[in-house]
Formats: structure tokens, C-alpha cells, sequence
């Protein structure tokens, strides 16, 4: 079915951007035709791609005592993909684990409020796909965060009060 669609593409006078063009007044090579669509097409013309998940980059970051802002740190997650072939008379068909892009970020972890740094703190940043996750793996605070994306995205931590009992 891909294949028709392509082909159907490629006859048009006007061909997507990317795929070739084709010269009715030179007539027409079917297997050149179908060599183009094989090279223009990500995974060949009947398959299909579908992603299963992302790897997750992970850093623990360990911050001193009364220091708010802690180095530049880079993570990356990387996409995972699984590229099929359907069955035909003689192939039952199969599934191919495989990656595809891959982010990558800069992150600092900034604090306000520097009375509430005195102790050793560690966090877990946990960057999947586009999202960031900070799990608090060693504090005498309770925080809350945001993370302000940039060239080097932040992330903003402010003490919470502790609450009553």
C-alpha cells in the first residue's frame, strides 16, 4: 500500500519535496522508480516504525553545604524504535529493536535560598524524552522546583516552610 502512495506520488507532475521527479517525456524506468522510493523512504516501502520508549539519561548530583548553584551537567535520552516487516507468502514478518534520535540538554540546579542549604544534599535528575523528572534523594528540606529551559536549562529550587505538625 506505502508503495502505490509513493508511486502515485511520483507520477504526479508535482513530486513532494525529497522524492524524485519523474519525465513522461523520457518514458518511465519501473525498477529506477522503485530504487528512489526505497532510498527516499526511512525504513523501505512496506515497513513500519513505531517508538516503544525513550532510555532515560540519569545524573545524580551531589550539592556542598551553602552553595546555589551547582556545574553544568548534560544529559541524553534516546529514542527507541522498532522497525517491522509485514509477513509475506514465504517471510513470517519480523520486528526489529532499534534507536533513533537522541536529545540532549544542558541542566544547572539553582537555589534561592541559601539558609536552607546547610547540609550536604543529593538529587536525581531523570531527563525521558522531553520531560525532567528530580527525585530528592538526600535533604533535611522539602523543595519544590521548575525548570526554566534555555541553552542551559534550569532548575529552580525553593525551600518549602515546613509544615506544622
Amino acid at each position: 500500500m506505502n508503495a502505490i502512495i509513493a508511486l502515485a506520488f511520483l507520477l504526479s507532475p508535482q513530486a513532494p519535496a525529497g522524492m524524485p521527479a519523474v519525465s513522461f517525456d523520457q518514458g518511465i524506468d519501473v525498477r529506477a522508480v522503485m530504487q528512489d522510493i526505497k532510498a527516499a523512504s526511512p525504513i523501505g516501502i512496506s515497513g513500519t516504525r513505531r517508538r516503544t520508549g525513550w532510555m532515560p539519561g540519569v545524573k545524580d548530583i551531589e550539592m556542598p553545604p551553602f552553595v546555589l548553584l551547582s556545574p553544568v551537567f548534560e544529559l541524553a535520552s534516546t529514542e527507541l524504535l522498532e522497525e517491522c516487516t509485514p509477513p509475506g507468502p514465504r517471510d513470517p514478518g519480523r520486528c526489529i529493536p532499534t534507536t533513533g534520535r537522541t536529545l540532549r540538554w544542558k541542566f544547572q540546579l539553582r537555589f534561592w535560598d541559601a539558609a536552607a542549604r546547610a547540609g550536604r544534599e543529593v538529587f536525581r535528575v531523570v531527563m525521558t524524552g522531553d520531560d525532567v523528572s528530580v527525585v530528592v534523594l538526600d535533604s533535611t528540606h522539602k523543595y519544590s522546583w521548575e525548570l526554566r529551559r534555555g541553552d542551559i536549562s534550569e532548575i529552580v529550587f525553593t525551600s518549602r516552610p515546613p509544615q506544622a505538625p
